[in-house]
């Protein structure tokens, strides 16, 4: 395996995806730790207070910091032999995928990626599910081309 650095990486968008995606679940955890804080109101734990609200604000920051790091280790490459990947945030993961196991290809993208104008190509093989990282639409739509095409080459030769 080559390293990262030759490796394609993702649009910056991706960032501003991902910030969005963990500010949203902070949002999510600060207003569950509301609903509990209505309930030790409720049955006088007050000490238990600061410990409900250190969660979200902990989940806040890392919805700050996280998406650069992450951004930093994920990175693909697409060739005639296989499928290379580099993808983590704590654990760095690099997996290397032959063309020759993938079935086929889909390309998903949900509402803030669409606005965002991302896509993320997954790729199925005979016995697991890659996703490439976030690209933008028309990256996306070349690689699901250049993946179905030596599907094509491949199946042909069975």
């Amino acid at each position: 395996m080559r390293s990262t650095t030759e490796m394609i990486k993702q649009p910056s968008q991706v960032k501003q995806l991902k910030m969005y995606h963990y500010l949203m679940m902070s949002a999510l955890l600060l207003l569950i730790a509301s609903g509990i804080h209505y309930a030790i109101i409720h049955w006088d734990w007050y000490d238990q207070l600061l410990v409900i609200y250190i969660c979200p604000v902990l989940m806040f920051l890392f919805a700050l910091i996280a998406p650069a790091v992450s951004y930093r280790y994920s990175a693909y490459r697409v060739n005639q032999v296989s499928i290379e990947l580099s993808q983590g945030l704590f654990w760095h993961k690099r997996s290397v995928i032959p063309m020759d196991r993938v079935q086929y290809v889909m390309i998903s993208t949900g509402p803030i990626a669409k606005r965002l104008r991302l896509s993320k190509v997954n790729v199925i093989t005979s016995g697991e599910s890659v996703a490439l990282p976030y690209v933008d639409e028309e990256t996306a739509l070349h690689i699901a081309r250049l993946i179905t095409e030596r599907i094509k080459e491949v199946s042909s030769y069975v």
